[in-house]
């Protein structure tokens, strides 16, 4: 196998795993907050956290993963993305107990746009017109289906899209 075709097939590879654990993620949460009135998502999180840090050493450990342990100043580097992500996730959490997946899935798929915000702000960078258009074409989806929704919530709707922006 050629070198180009091994990174293309990794890439596959990591790319449907990510799909596969997102989407099975979602599922379990919803499943335990929906089925056993689990009304605590910021302690999902906080399992889920611990969770992957075991399973992401242990990997490391033997050898299956490779990847540098950091240090204060590399923790503290890491901070304001780990604060967002968390918040992102919280809020995510906390809208998926309002919300049936599919919505959830449309709304989250609105992240893209303050991504494209902060872009243009903080990097002085200006994305294409068929970026933009595209962006904007999901966007008018996730309106239409949100407007289809017979299970509306308000404060669902907000706290998912208060994950979009955090």
């Amino acid at each position: 196998v050629a070198m180009g075709q091994r990174g293309s097939a990794s890439s596959l590879l990591a790319a449907l795993s990510y799909g596969v654990v997102s989407g099975s993620i979602t599922l379990i949460n919803k499943q335990v907050m929906h089925s056993y009135e689990f009304k605590h998502p910021t302690i999902l999180l906080i399992l889920q956290a611990i969770f992957t840090v075991i399973v992401l050493g242990t990997l490391r450990l033997i050898g299956v993963l490779r990847f540098p342990i950091l240090g204060p100043a590399g923790l503290l580097k890491l901070l304001p993305l780990t604060i967002c992500y968390l918040g992102s996730s919280c809020f995510a959490l906390y809208s998926l107990e309002g919300l049936h997946i599919p919505m959830y899935n449309v709304l989250r798929r609105l992240t893209t746009i303050p991504t494209l915000l902060l872009e243009h702000v903080l990097q002085k960078k200006i994305s294409t017109l068929q970026v933009r258009f595209s962006v904007l074409l999901i966007a008018v989806g996730a309106v239409l289906a949100g407007a289809g929704d017979i299970h509306f919530s308000v404060k669902a709707y907000a706290v998912a899209g208060g994950s979009c922006f955090a």
